[in-house]
């Protein structure tokens, strides 16, 4: 892949017309988004809010949503997780209708507690972990 000049990866930013945005119930992990973000001069693109995943709701009547939930491997085992994936496939159904999600996982069981039947699967890796990236088409 060959570089791109300054001038095409501005005028791809200005050609931005999707709202992108972001989320955690985490402050600290929010404001290291935004820094992130407005490291690659996205800053003023891209939204962020500090808020917990039972409160998340489609900011649009369809979109596209990709997330990374903890999976246990970094942040040790918790009795919670598989809560919070059933809470988070509950969250996709009643509330993203209309989206297709995609939903990155480390762990096969917790991904099960979604609760939903992914329409596709694909082995990728996060850094050195074996994880899978399930599409979910949500009607």
């Amino acid at each position: 892949m060959g570089a791109t000049s300054p001038k095409a990866e501005s005028s791809r930013k200005e050609s931005l017309t999707a709202s992108i945005g972001g989320s955690d119930r985490d402050g600290g992990v929010v404001e290291q988004a935004i820094a992130n973000a407005q490291h690659c001069g996205v800053g003023d693109r891209v939204w962020f809010a500090e808020i917990d995943l039972a409160d998340v709701s489609a900011p649009a009547t369809s979109g596209v949503l990709f997330c990374n939930p903890p999976y246990g491997e970094r942040l040790g085992q918790d009795s919670d997780l598989g809560a919070f994936y059933k809470l988070l496939g509950d969250v996709l159904k009643q509330r993203f209708k209309g989206w297709t999600a995609f939903v990155l996982s480390g762990n096969k069981e917790l991904s099960q507690s979604i609760g939903l039947k992914s329409s596709q699967r694909i082995a990728v890796f996060n850094g050195s972990l074996p994880c899978q990236l399930l599409r979910y088409e949500l009607y």
